[in-house]
């Protein structure tokens, strides 16, 4: 009988990050450890200013990569979108399943423990926020409404769209993955509504970084993100496209 783990990409992508990737690299580091996961890799998709200036994030994944061999650099430089980001780096990706780990040390090690003490035992692994408060009042309130929006105009009936979730990498070579923030809703809608199982467990997230203003809500990223989400409809809810599971 086979008891060994599956292996394991974890997909990080980080935009200005400064010594937070380095954290984040070490909290995924030790998470894999404690899970028992001995064939993983890293993949570091890291974005700069539009203007060509950065604060040295590239130089710290580069120096990160030259120490710990599971450290892959699969990106092209430039400023990109956290969904082309994601797509970059699954593309790269080797292992049996795919998670996406924020470079900015947004997400506890206990969580990604408890993630992936659960990789194979359903096909996702879903997140919720078990700790919103810790976020701006106007970021819970968009991530609310968001999450209602989707439930209701796809039938759904998830927690929560943005959280991290744990892939089988080969349902994700099946479907459609935006550029926009909304990626991971895209991506969920399209294999749930293909009948693809699930959990859903709690992440907690760092009261440290979780709290730093991003670019998610920019006006300019709310609309791809809802631009997003009528492909998705179109594709889905018209279009009737599923994947092969």
């Amino acid at each position: 009988m086979d008891n060994s783990k599956p292996s394991l990409s974890v997909i990080m992508p980080a935009f200005n990050e400064g010594p937070r990737l380095k954290a984040a690299y070490e909290t995924v580091s030790r998470a894999v450890g404690k899970a028992g996961i001995d064939d993983y890799e890293i993949l570091m998709t890291i974005s700069i200013s539009p203007d060509g200036t950065h604060d040295g994030t590239p130089d710290a994944a580069a120096n990160i990569a030259k120490e710990d061999v599971h450290v892959k650099l699969p990106y092209t430089p430039g400023f990109k979108g956290m969904g082309y980001r994601f797509r970059e780096g699954l593309l790269a990706a080797t292992k049996d399943y795919v998670i996406m780990v924020p470079g900015a040390n947004h997400i506890l090690e206990k969580t990604l423990v408890e993630i992936f003490g659960h990789m194979g035992k359903a096909p996702l692994v879903i997140t919720y926020t078990k700790n919103p408060e810790v976020r701006p009042s106007n970021v819970q309130f968009v991530s609310k409404g968001f999450a209602a929006l989707c439930n209701i105009i796809f039938g759904l009936n998830l927690r929560y769209y943005n959280g991290i979730a744990l892939y089988p990498r080969k349902l994700l070579q099946q479907v459609i993955v935006a550029d926009s923030p909304a990626y991971n809703a895209g991506i969920l809608i399209q294999l749930l509504k293909s009948g693809v199982g699930y959990i859903e467990l709690p992440q907690e997230l760092n009261p440290v970084s979780a709290g730093v203003p991003g670019r998610t809500f920019a006006f300019s990223n709310v609309i791809a993100s809802l631009k997003t989400l009528a492909m998705i409809f179109w594709l889905v809810q018209i279009q009737r496209k599923r994947v092969q599971i």
